[in-house]
């Protein structure tokens, strides 16, 4: 038994430590602003997406971006009594980077989980809500990327 905890100790230790691990835009130096946010769709996950980039971005080249996001719940299965067993949560973002009144760069990002249906709804409604945010935040960061990517 103590053969299995010390090379699980040792196992942990090499993967934790052993690795460089660094967020990719900890490294990547975000050069832009944002000039206008022009979005439709959903107006939580936009808001989300815009707070992010917001926050995360300064620099001297300043970019307006339109964001059309949509958000698809679906019933993957049921049970004997019809009753929803397993959802399917599809966000998509479609985007559209603009300098000086011309489109620069589009690009659509698409994030989907399957997850059980839990019997406490606002339990599952929480559920879903932290979903859409951890969804956001990371599309939000997918799209800094790629504007960081367009400055040379």
């Amino acid at each position: 038994m103590s053969k299995k905890i010390i090379l699980f100790l040792v196992c942990f230790n090499f993967i934790v430590f052993g690795c460089s691990y660094e967020p990719v835009l900890l490294q990547k130096k975000i050069d832009f602003t944002v000039g206008q946010f022009i979005s439709s769709g959903e107006k939580n996950i936009n808001l989300k997406i815009q707070d992010v980039i917001r926050n995360k971005s300064k620099g001297s080249y300043s970019y307006d971006i339109k964001i059309n996001s949509k958000k698809e719940k679906t019933i993957v299965s049921h049970d004997k009594k019809g009753d929803p067993l397993i959802f399917e949560l599809l966000i998509s973002v479609k985007y559209e980077i603009i300098d000086n009144n011309k489109s620069i760069h589009k690009n659509t990002i698409e994030k989907k989980i399957t997850y059980n249906n839990i019997s406490d709804k606002f339990e599952l409604t929480g559920y879903e809500k932290d979903i859409v945010d951890g969804f956001a935040k990371n599309i939000a960061d997918e799209m800094i990327l790629s504007i960081s990517n367009l400055i040379k």
